[in-house]
């Protein structure tokens, strides 16, 4: 009988890190395909319809990004892209998983938006001391 429970309270607490270790992901997939959803139906809306439908949708799921880090560009030719960069982290006891996310409306605007963070991150990094015992 306790067997029986502390596997069943054991597939529980499977189950919880699971969800706590995966549902980042998810939200992540979720809010790529929103942004594909958005531009495809555009339309007539411009950067600040875009924008406020996306970060709709962000609150809405509780995706840790804030207004400041998303990019929407529109192009007079072309279809409009939409990328974001964010990071957020799961803590389950003394374990501690970083996930770093770009989502956006199309590959290449994930890819130019993950370039120029990294510029922004070595810009940032220049000129400070190396922590030798500071």
């Amino acid at each position: 009988m306790i067997r029986g429970l502390l596997v069943f309270l054991l597939i529980l607490l499977a189950i919880h890190v699971g969800y706590m270790f995966a549902s980042p992901v998810v939200k992540n997939t979720m809010l790529q395909g929103k942004m594909e959803d958005l531009v495809q139906s555009s339309g007539f809306k411009g950067e600040h319809g875009l924008r406020f439908d996306t970060m709709d949708f962000v609150h809405d799921k509780h995706i840790p990004l804030e207004e400041k880090d998303l990019v929407i560009n529109i192009p007079d030719k072309g279809p409009a892209t939409i990328a974001a960069h964010y990071s957020c982290d799961v803590t389950f006891w003394f374990y501690t998983r970083h996930y770093e996310f770009y989502p956006a409306s199309s590959e290449r605007a994930s890819l130019e938006l993950q370039r120029s963070s990294r510029q922004t991150l070595r810009h940032q990094s220049v000129g400070r001391p190396h922590s030798a015992g500071y």
